[in-house]
């Protein structure tokens, strides 16, 4: 089971950040993943808080100056500016969960091979994230193993070779230091949204809480899965996600208390 932590995220200590903070800073990691990407991140992420204290002061126009005063510097960033800030946002967190879809797969072998290995000694998952249905990705008779070219023909069946090579780049690989909050995030949202959208507010712990439980159970079967490869174990899919790659994205508290 993995133990690793974080304290901090770009600079921003996790446990002095607010709940709508801490949503928009996963936002914000699952949107620019990458680690050239930072500033980019840190403004999508202002943005984000921008836009819920611009909201909150909407709403509760009595309470509008204490939200300016205390958070001067989501208060500074206009409209206009979060939207040029986050215009790349929505395509972004699309691209993440097509990565996220074309990994359930892996990860529903993953899970279960987890689950044999712990048996009853693995604690029960119900209370932190409900009843929640890890159903693989759909492969066609003609595709018996998951391959990145088979997933990225089956999800992009309109794009050439040289299309199916950037879409796994822009799309898979760019995705893997997420993936595992990638796919908690399309998982639940699979399940809870209503018609074609998933609204996923700031201010919604229990959900969030959620997403990071499921995350970190994803977290641990990637690493048994990694350990269970190494030693020799087969698998249905012809690659192997190396868990070394994931950004931590939890805390001791984060999924219970720190609300």
């Amino acid at each position: 089971m993995s133990t690793q932590r974080f304290s901090t995220f770009d600079g921003l200590d996790w446990n002095q950040l607010k709940p709508f903070q801490k949503v928009a800073l996963m936002i914000a990691f699952l949107a620019f993943p990458d680690p050239n990407e930072i500033a980019l991140r840190r403004r999508a992420f202002e943005a984000l808080c921008a836009d819920y204290v611009r909201e909150k002061c909407r709403e509760h126009p009595d309470e509008a100056a204490e939200w300016r005063a205390n958070f001067a510097i989501y208060a500074a960033i206009d409209a206009r500016e979060s939207r040029r800030r986050l215009r790349t946002l929505a395509r972004r967190l699309r691209d993440r969960m097509k990565a996220a879809q074309m990994a359930l797969g892996y990860f529903d072998e993953a899970i279960r091979y987890m689950l044999y290995s712990f048996g009853e000694t693995y604690p029960d998952l119900k209370e932190e994230i409900g009843n929640i249905d890890l159903r693989s990705t759909p492969l066609p008779d003609a595709v018996p193993r998951h391959s990145l070219n088979a997933l990225v023909a089956i999800h992009y069946p309109r794009s050439n070779e040289e299309g199916r090579h950037n879409q796994e780049q822009r799309v898979w690989r760019i995705s893997l230091s997420v993936i595992d909050l990638a796919v908690a995030f399309y998982v639940l949202g699979r399940q809870l949204k209503s018609g074609d959208t998933f609204f996923y507010p700031l201010d919604d712990l229990d959900l969030h809480r959620r997403v990071f439980a499921l995350a970190e159970i994803h977290e641990n079967a990637l690493h048994c899965e990694w350990e269970r490869r190494r030693a020799g174990g087969k698998g249905s899919s012809t690659f192997v996600i190396d868990p070394n790659v994931l950004i931590p994205t939890r805390t001791e508290k984060s999924a219970t208390s720190g609300f």
